[in-house]
């Protein structure tokens, strides 16, 4: 299940949608929740009620526009991780200022995975990753071996990654490594400069590996290009932006 729409879960025809049990107990509270906030998905409360209670049926197909399933998962996605991260976030006052940019840039994450709704094949490897890393950094959670391999497994839940068996395969072997390096003080030295263990990616790499586009760096707290934080400081200064255009454009005619 890589994708919310993957062809082993869902099938979309018009306005048929075929959804199999395992995904439809998955997401069902969702279902239900919009099933009360909209009239119109009556007819849809109760298939899926008779569903239920059927266990001989392996799939069900409901009347309903893809556009509002993606509402409906999006808004159960919004919910899982922000639960995941509220108890967290409660204590990140306390922490110094690497920790705190550090969670900010997993909240970052976080709201690019709500804002996508789902994700292609090979990008749900990615999140997971780099969540993990910036989540090991925030100083929000235990970084014992156990314990955090357990943060990562509720992670992947939110997410919808159920069978998500990186974290049981020792795929991610290097990263729980570097994770403990990192919790008993080892730094890297190079260059006579030192280190730290994990993984400390600049803005321009994030924006490389997540393919993030300009109008999604305006949401974020921390992940942004150059540009956008030129526009950013312009707007706390009115009339800085014009400024600046005719310096540049006195210095062009002068040459």
């Amino acid at each position: 299940m890589n994708n919310i729409f993957s062809k082993e879960n869902t099938s979309i025809n018009q306005n048929k949608i075929i959804i199999s049990r395992h995904r439809l107990e998955k997401i069902l509270d969702a279902y239900l929740l919009a099933f009360n906030e909209y009239n119109e998905f009556n007819e849809n409360h109760i298939l899926i009620q008779d569903f239920i209670q059927d266990n001989t049926k392996t799939d069900i197909k409901l009347e309903i526009q893809q556009t509002d399933l993606l509402f409906i998962i999006k808004k159960k996605l919004k919910q899982n991780l922000i639960e995941f991260s509220t108890e967290k976030e409660k204590i990140i006052y306390n922490r110094n200022y690497f920790e705190i940019i550090n969670w900010k840039r997993f909240l970052d994450l976080r709201d690019l995975c709500i804002e996508r709704v789902s994700f292609e094949v090979d990008n749900r490897d990615i999140f997971i990753f780099w969540m993990g890393v910036f989540l090991s950094q925030s100083g929000l959670v235990s970084t014992e071996h156990e314990n955090f391999k357990e943060e990562l497994r509720k992670l992947a839940e939110c997410l919808y990654f159920s069978d998500y068996t990186k974290i049981e395969d020792e795929a991610m072997a290097c990263f729980f490594s570097k994770l403990e390096d990192q919790r008993k003080g080892r730094r890297v030295i190079i260059n006579k400069r030192v280190y730290p263990q994990m993984y400390t990616p600049t803005n321009k790499k994030l924006i490389e590996i997540f393919h993030i586009t300009c109008d999604e760096q305006k949401k974020m707290r921390t992940i942004f290009d150059c540009d956008e934080k030129l526009s950013r400081a312009d707007a706390k200064v009115p009339g800085r932006a014009d400024r600046r255009k005719l310096r540049m454009g006195n210095i062009i005619n002068n040459l």
